[in-house]
């Protein structure tokens, strides 16, 4: 946790956890991804420090106009992966943009469990080997990040007119609690 670097020689920042257990969503499907969520406990208790802060995940359905993503994906759609730690400013479509997007696609769009997010500016995106990253906003009048979806999957990266999908984190909010706080 707290990596900004894959080399470790340059990355003084990042404690490293091993997964002690995983937990699947029941109802996950790879292909078409719906209920793409899981979750793990790790070995030991988390430290936090200026790096390593928790976040604040959303409870309730919103109505975001912009969210940022982060990960370790390629810049380009055949690209090598990051180095770094990327991160980039996104639009949070409406549902229907979405569904009017990725039905015809022959690909699903469930508006109650997801997102979708595209680039404000050709080829600023996510991409490949970014899944998982999160979608997060940035509360002003706490400064602090609600996590708001999770990238699932998309159909290529940075095209203005193809968003990718991200798991919306409102609607699992009973099944994280219960695993959780069990």
């Amino acid at each position: 946790l707290g990596s900004w670097n894959q080399d470790p020689a340059l990355d003084d920042s990042s404690q490293e956890y091993l997964i002690q257990e995983t937990f699947v969503h029941p109802d996950f499907n790879s292909w078409p991804a719906e209920n793409d969520i899981a979750l793990f406990k790790l070995n030991r208790k988390v430290e936090f420090n200026q790096h390593i802060k928790p976040i604040c995940l959303n409870t309730k359905e919103s109505d975001f106009k912009q969210a940022t993503a982060s990960g370790w994906g390629t810049v380009k759609f055949l690209g090598e992966k990051s180095k770094y730690l990327k991160i980039v400013d996104l639009q949070v479509h409406p549902d229907k943009t979405c569904a009017d997007i990725f039905i015809p696609a022959s690909l699903k769009y469930n508006s109650s469990t997801m997102i979708c997010a595209g680039p404000i500016v050709k080829d600023k995106d996510t991409c490949k080997g970014d899944s998982g990253g999160p979608l997060q906003v940035l509360l002003g009048e706490t400064n602090n990040y609600l996590q708001i979806g999770i990238l699932s999957f998309g159909i290529g990266c940075g095209r203005v007119d193809s968003p990718s999908i991200y798991t919306q984190i409102s609607s699992f909010i009973p099944w994280i609690e219960d695993i959780v706080w069990s």
